[in-house]
């Protein structure tokens, strides 16, 4: 699970100091000295170690429930797997602004199968929604694509009627053209939705803690560390946005403690000051609309840690406490209208169906993932 504690949170203030004193030409080495732990084979001139401390919950809701997310995009398990190997899905609002406020990928069921610990491949099965059908003779009509078995239904326009097959009509052996046992009568026209199955892409990278957009265009695959050979999942694109989650949510107020050591004094106090002012002045401002508040930035007192005693050589120590008030959220996964259907791909096991998660998956907003690519 996800929330905005210690992994997420550690990441990303390492980052953003080591991008502070990246620009500092006193301290060159500093940068690979910012870690989360001590783990120097020696202790370095000087260093920044970010440590968590403790965190409290707060509670917004009786049962943090913050609303319903609609989505052209939704997760959803494939019968048969554990489908853990993908976190979570969401859409790529970058990607829908540039196609024009439209979503650029086909509506359908996107089957993904882990061909490796870090690798995917896509297997679409593409929806087509009231289609025209192409009639050529009143008995005989042609369809864009070649459905997929079972998939086919026809409808009479205006009057409704669902046509059966094998008894209204049969489709013949390019497996598009439709063959009426009654001609079609004048004013009336044939509409077809169907399913039909696209074109497989990949090898896609599946890299853990990453995020992904460019197997399937509009939606990012978020993968956590739970990639497995093996693995399968679906993400279901819909053509318009549905209720896709429940959102549960709240706040906690989390305590982080930064180690300054150096070896000169002076070094130390200059380390500490300036960066206690880049995490209240600067930081602050900029991460606050990204769910991390820096509420309180404090200044410890200093201390001595003998190195060499002979020479009369010591570290000096002193310790910054930040309280950072964070979000946390969690999507609880809707029963999208399809999952009641059974669909099966060429090159996959027959009875392949879909069902929601009964258990919750969690969302991250950034810091976790720290690339889309």
């Amino acid at each position: 699970m996800y929330y905005f504690l210690t992994a997420a949170i550690l990441n990303r203030l390492v980052k953003e100091l080591r991008d502070f004193w990246s620009a500092h030409p006193k301290y060159p080495d500093i940068i690979n000295n910012i870690q989360g732990k001590y783990s120097f084979e020696t202790r370095p001139q000087y260093g920044i170690i970010v440590k968590t401390g403790s965190a409290n919950h707060i509670r917004l809701s009786a049962d943090n429930f913050m609303g319903t997310v609609q989505s052209y995009v939704a997760l959803a398990r494939v019968v048969g797997y554990q489908g853990a190997s993908c976190e979570w899905v969401k859409e790529d609002s970058l990607a829908i602004q540039a196609n024009g406020g439209r979503f650029p990928t086909p509506p359908g069921v996107y089957y993904v199968e882990m061909t490796g610990d870090e690798e995917f491949y896509v297997d679409p099965l593409l929806d087509v929604i009231n289609e025209r059908v192409t009639m050529t003779t009143a008995s005989e009509g042609v369809l864009q694509q070649v459905p997929y078995a079972a998939s086919l239904r026809l409808i009479e326009v205006p009057s409704g009627r669902l046509y059966v097959q094998g008894t209204d009509y049969t489709i013949g052996a390019d497996g598009v053209t439709i063959y009426l046992r009654s001609p079609l009568l004048t004013g009336m026209a044939l509409s077809a939705t169907y399913r039909y199955t696209g074109e497989p892409t990949g090898p896609w990278e599946a890299k853990s803690m990453m995020g992904y957009n460019k197997a399937i265009p509009g939606v990012v695959m978020v993968f956590g560390r739970r990639g497995v050979k093996g693995d399968r999942f679906a993400v279901l694109v819909n053509p318009t946005r549905e209720d896709a989650y429940l959102e549960y949510g709240g706040k906690w107020d989390l305590s982080i403690d930064i180690d300054i050591i150096a070896r000169d004094p002076y070094a130390q106090r200059e380390i500490a000051d300036m960066t206690a002012m880049f995490l209240w002045a600067s930081l602050r401002n900029n991460v606050i609309d990204q769910g991390i508040d820096i509420t309180e930035v404090a200044m410890g007192g200093e201390t001595e840690e003998v190195h060499d005693e002979n020479a009369d050589d010591y570290f000096y120590n002193s310790t910054l406490t930040m309280t950072i008030q964070t979000d946390w959220f969690t999507f609880v996964p809707l029963a999208p209208r399809i999952l009641s259907v059974a669909e099966t791909l060429v090159g996959l096991p027959d009875g392949l169906t879909l069902s929601q998660y009964q258990d919750p998956f969690y969302g991250a907003r950034f810091a976790s993932y720290s690339k889309v690519s």
